[in-house]
């Protein structure tokens, strides 16, 4: 899938698909709308206790900005609408950039899960080996030849 239109798609699940958010560029289980829809009554992160949002969950609760200042990712007035526009860093490969983005993207969503639903506590090493794991599951949807493209991530997630 070449960059245009994985962003498309990536743009599409993180602003429309039901499970994740609704039509409104907010994320459907993200807490400040869950207090609009008077489902809960704190709009507050549990990780940090800064009100939650999309851009909140990816790029600016203090574990998620931990992610990205260790790949190292600019996302300085990056918002989830526009992801692919992160600065790439050195250190990744620019083949399925975006695929990258939206792995570590996955990941920060499934360790928001795993603290509100299992109260499990983000650990960043624990993320990063999740990433390594998952890259690996991935590699199996490149094409034959883009594999070490996974498997450079996967390196760089070991490296963390």
């Amino acid at each position: 899938m070449d960059g245009c239109r994985l962003a498309g798609w990536l743009h599409y699940i993180l602003l429309y698909t039901p499970t994740l958010h609704t039509r409104k560029p907010q994320c459907r289980s993200c807490r400040a709308n869950l207090v609009k829809k008077c489902i809960i009554a704190d709009p507050a992160c549990e990780l940090c206790g800064q009100p939650e949002d999309c851009d909140h969950l990816i790029l600016r609760c203090r574990f998620a900005a931990q992610v990205w200042a260790a790949l190292p990712a600019d996302t300085t007035g990056a918002s989830v609408r526009c992801l692919w526009n992160i600065p790439r860093p050195t250190t990744v490969p620019s083949r399925h950039y975006s695929s990258f983005i939206l792995l570590v993207c996955w990941l920060l969503w499934k360790s928001r899960n795993e603290l509100v639903f299992q109260n499990i506590t983000p650990s960043i090493g624990r993320f990063w080996l999740a990433c390594r794991d998952e890259a690996r599951l991935w590699s199996h949807r490149l094409k034959t030849e883009d594999r070490q493209i996974a498997d450079a991530w996967c390196s760089l997630f070991s490296s963390m």
